[in-house]
């Protein structure tokens, strides 16, 4: 019998009049036997069960919805396919979207290289594909390895913009014998894993399912004499590819111009797939399919315009003065003198290094060779002293201070490490590498050094800098100003801190307004760094930005589109990574560069046919030369060129730039553009349609935040509105925080706030609201449990009511395997009376009305022939997760139909579509503009419009895409939701975008 037990059918055991009402005496389905006091009216609306039902349809409809929303949200993937999309405050690109949905999440378990240029937006794509991966419940643990610089930036975009709440690992935070088991979520900086062997341990001990590394370039091996030489961060590498089911890497700058060391950054990804790669392309000529590299000049808007604007590259020619001549040569001549000293590899590797830095700082500025040759000539001074009473001593100290040095610079490699570090160790060198082996060689040679600093800092007391007029020109000139007299904000980048020091001391003094200068460099800390960028980005008066390479990677500084390399790095890559920092996604710009050289001396040779030649490609192959140039020539190449000092030197290095940048440069460009192809306007068509589409069935915010707060009252747990599209989570069940379903650790004892709206989340400030969307640990775990508790109450089933249908059918969801054995999918289904069926939005289950109490339920054999037709339909192997039988009862005027029918005739010049069931819309219409929603509303007898949940949902998703159509005997008129007649209170629970308004358990409906 129904209606006894509000837990499903009972047997009557007793009743005893009390007046009149009566106890009544029952047993459950589970033989628990129960009492209540019951009343005549609801005594009469008992019914008797004619049969043993498989599904009674006798759930109790809060049960019944609730858990129904559970299974739309385990399910978010299957409904939405883009849901990752449209629960991030991010519009993503055309190239984002297909690397992420055709590129990685198809592939399972993930070992993939992501190497678009710089500045493409590698993180909105690694964010998408956490999103997701979280949502499927693929992944639970994960970990963010990032160069120190950039944790910050990773934290808070993956917060911001993507709803996704990352711990950062701060030594001395925590006192956890294994920091890496209590945060499911991390980001750690790279060498504080890389250089820490507890950390290393602790790591291998609590390994995550999926590794994401930024720049992993930095993750460096390379060949030398037959064995392979390992960097600590290259050993990271292999201790993640090794304990991490999932691999992620990303670096805009892949391949250093040398194929075996591009290999070993590939082996990092491991698996066979890239290992049968690697054995059957070895040199790489097949375009591997765990990898997706793309040019910037690739890259569209969805409406098919370039993603990035022009960029242009100018030299800047300059000549020495003639005492700037004179220090020139004097400083070559030591060079070659002491280089002509040298004997043995390791001595002249390390001596030669040194010398190499001198001539670099030579050419920065008068103040970076004055500090060096006086540091130097400083540091041999004292040595000579500190050991002139033990000369036999000297060599073999000389000989260990070289060996040292030697160490680091052999596995110095400028691609590989901070700049900060680079400095520090090209410091060490200037000063202290020497071929001299006694006191008295180290005498002479500091004299040498003392004609030197003599010159040096004659010119530079003197003023005489002539790169540094050929900036003040520059700057000076009517490109440095907008069309209102402001001055255009301009990135200065210099290879050394003496340089930067020298240029912030110059600019104050240059004449005109004052220039606001910021300044980052590698002894800039990284609070002092973000500081400074911010400054730089928001403040009017900051026009200036002075930075060495510490700027060169990761950092977003578009709000700029014009940029000096004041000093050339000797580093082909360093050219494409300083020029993506204005030349990322947001720049509306042409990108302008200016190359300072000094033509008339070796190196300024030598850059002036790069850059030359560099240019001329440009026209012919356009911009993407800048993005492939490091792919063909090295820095250990170019650095080599710039101290060839032989007699043919200029014709060397003439043939040599010819053959790299004219028939190499070409087919780099051929290579790179070849695997993946252009975007054809049907393509972007297609992507336009299908985001669309997915916005209309999103199921964030609102059916997340109806669900979590009727969930935390059901679960007897603390939500509470705050102003601003806030909620406060002030305690979560034990229940909930130890469900199976997430990692251990992840949902928290309470939130201080969180919300729904992806918009709400991106526009709050610093610790504000956390993002609730699918994949959100909170939100999986409140799945987990009301599906436990009432998933009986879906395979029950309830009985509904649609006022549209003139007879009755049956909605019945399915869960078939997914991609794996540990995955499912979703399949709703109608079937009509007929036994025809159709597929359908699981929408349906909380959009329509709840039949009227003591209808008479349908007969048990009309129910399971509707779903054996489901069945065979769906070809499901195990029976339906939720039934829900759908009675008919279509008050609503004749005319929707025809409505609908004018509507299609009105559209036929255009493809039209027509939604599935309780998509929320009727018809769809492309033009050139995009996608056009239409919902019928046509009023009742009284006047009324009868919106279903769905529709109203729907119509806020897709905002200024949906109308509403109302028919006057048949003839469409469009509408908003404000020419709608308002449903009566409590009219048809579908009329009610919050199902759980009608019922007081949340205070309103959730709104953005």
């Amino acid at each position: 019998m129904l209606g006894l037990c509000p837990r499903g059918p009972a047997e009557l055991d007793g009743i005893e009049w009390l007046g009149n009402a009566a106890m009544v005496t029952f047993r459950d389905s589970d033989g628990v036997t129960d009492s209540r006091m019951m009343f005549a009216a609801e005594l009469s609306a008992l019914r008797v069960l004619d049969g043993v039902r498989q599904h009674p349809l006798d759930a109790p409809y809060d049960a019944f919805a609730l858990a129904a929303e559970a299974l739309r949200l385990a399910h978010a993937p299957d409904i939405d396919p883009y849901q990752a999309v449209n629960a991030a405050a991010v519009e993503p690109l055309p190239h984002q979207l297909r690397a992420v949905y055709q590129h990685m999440l198809p592939t399972r378990p993930l070992r993939f290289l992501l190497a678009d240029d710089p500045g493409a937006g590698k993180t909105v794509m690694a964010g998408l594909y956490l999103k997701e991966a979280l949502a499927r419940g693929w992944v639970r643990r994960v970990l963010i390895v990032a160069p120190g610089g950039l944790v910050e930036q990773w934290q808070e975009e993956l917060r911001y913009k993507l709803g996704l709440t990352f711990a950062l690992h701060e030594p001395g935070t925590t006192t956890a014998e294994n920091p890496f088991v209590e945060q499911p979520c991390l980001i750690v900086r790279l060498d504080q894993v890389a250089r820490n062997k507890p950390l290393r341990r602790a790591l291998r001990a609590a390994p995550y399912d999926l590794a994401i590394v930024d720049e992993a370039h930095k993750m460096s091996a390379r060949y030398w004499s037959g064995d392979i030489l390992k960097s600590r961060r290259y050993e990271l590498g292999e201790l993640l590819r090794d304990t991490c089911r999932g691999m992620l890497l990303m670096t805009a700058t892949p391949h250093n111009g040398k194929d075996p060391e591009f290999h070993l950054l590939l082996g990092l990804l491991g698996g066979t797939t890239v290992r049968d790669y690697l054995a059957r392309d070895p040199n790489g000529a097949e375009p591997p399919a765990f990898m997706r590299r793309l040019l910037k000049e690739q890259l569209v808007h969805a409406d098919g315009s370039p993603l990035f604007p022009p960029r242009r590259a100018e030299t800047v020619g300059y000549q020495l003065s003639a005492r700037e001549r004179a220090l020139y040569e004097a400083v070559s001549e030591y060079v070659r003198h002491e280089m002509n000293k040298v004997t043995g590899e390791e001595t002249r590797r390390t001596v030669g290094f040194a010398l190499t830095v001198l001539q670099r700082r030579l050419a920065s500025s008068p103040e970076a060779i004055l500090r060096s040759l006086t540091r130097r000539r400083d540091r041999l001074r004292e040595q000579a002293g500190q050991v002139r009473q033990q000369e036999a001593l000297l060599g073999a100290q000389l000989r260990a201070s070289l060996q040292a040095l030697d160490s680091d610079i052999a596995t110095l490699d400028q691609d590989e490490v901070p700049h900060s570090a680079v400095e520090s160790v090209e410091d060490a060198a200037s000063w202290t590498a020497t071929a001299s082996r006694t006191p008295a060689e180290l005498e002479t040679e500091a004299l040498v050094l003392d004609q030197l600093v003599i010159q040096a800092r004659d010119i530079r007391d003197a003023g005489i800098d002539r790169k540094w007029e050929a900036l003040a020109g520059l700057l000076l000139s009517p490109a440095m100003v907008d069309q209102d007299g402001q001055r255009r904000k301009i990135i200065i980048f210099t290879e050394h801190r003496d340089t930067l020091d020298y240029l912030s001391e110059r600019l104050s003094a240059l004449p005109g307004p004052v220039l606001g200068v910021e300044r980052i460099h590698g002894g800039s800390s990284r609070g002092d760094r973000r500081l400074a960028q911010l400054r730089f980005a928001e403040s009017p008066y900051a026009s200036v930005l002075l930075a060495t390479d510490a700027a060169g990677e990761g950092v977003n500084l578009q709000v700029a589109h014009l940029m000096v390399n004041y000093d050339i790095p000797w580093n082909p890559n360093r050219l494409e990574q300083r020029f993506g920092r204005i030349h990322r996604i947001g720049q509306r710009h042409t990108c302008q560069l200016w190359n300072l050289v000094a033509t008339d001396t070796r190196e300024g040779d030598v850059f002036t046919t790069l850059l030359e030649k560099l240019e001329r490609q440009r026209a012919a192959l356009g911009d993407q030369v800048f993005d492939v140039l490091g792919d063909v020539l090295s820095g250990a190449e170019l650095r080599d060129l710039l101290t060839d000092v032989g007699a043919d030197r200029a014709s060397r290095a003439e043939r040599f730039l010819e053959r790299k940048l004219g028939t190499e440069l070409a087919d780099a460009v051929s290579r790179r553009a070849a695997p993946v192809g252009e975007l054809t306007a049907a393509d972007l068509a297609a992507v336009r349609r299908e985001l669309a589409l997915s916005r209309a069935a999103a199921l964030t915010p609102d059916i997340t935040g109806a669900f979590v707060g009727a969930a935390m009252e059901a679960l007897h747990g603390d939500l509470r509105q705050l102003p601003g599209g806030r909620w406060r989570v002030g305690h979560v069940p034990r229940e909930v925080r130890e469900q199976p379903t997430v990692a251990a650790g992840a949902v928290r004892a309470r939130y201080e706030a969180v919300t729904f709206s992806p918009r709400a989340q991106a526009g709050s400030v610093s610790g504000a609201a956390e993002l609730v969307a699918p994949g959100h640990p909170l939100l999986t775990a409140l799945v987990g449990v009301v599906g436990n508790r009432h998933g009986e109450a879906l395979r029950r089933g309830v009985v509904l009511m649609d006022d549209r249908s003139t007879t009755p059918y049956l909605l019945a969801a399915y869960e078939a395997p997914g991609h794996d054995a540990t995955t499912t999918r979703l399949h709703t289904v109608a079937v009509a009376a007929d036994g025809a069926v159709t597929t359908a939005d699981p929408a349906g289950f909380t959009s329509l009305a709840v039949a009227e109490v003591g209808q008479p339920l349908p007969p048990a054999a009309e129910v399971d022939a509707l779903l054996a037709a489901a069945t065979r339909q769906v070809g499901a192997a195990e029976p339906p997760v939720a039934v829900a039988y759908v009675q008919g009862g279509a008050r609503e005027p004749a005319d929707r139909q025809a409505t609908l029918t004018r509507l299609r005739a009105a559209w036929s010049e255009a493809p039209v579509w027509e939604g599935p069931p309780f998509a929320g819309w009727d018809l769809c219409r492309e033009d050139h503009q995009g996608l056009t929603f239409a919902t019928v509303a046509n009023p009742d007898e009284a006047g009324r419009c009868s919106l279903r949940r769905c529709e109203v949902i729907a119509s806020r998703n897709l905002a200024g895409q949906h109308w509403w159509v109302t028919g006057d005997g048949g003839v469409p008129r469009w509408a908003s939701a404000s020419d709608l007649p308002v449903p009566a209170p409590g009219h048809q629970l579908s009329a009610i975008l919050d199902w759980r308004a009608a019922t007081g358990l949340l205070p309103g409906p959730v709104t953005d």
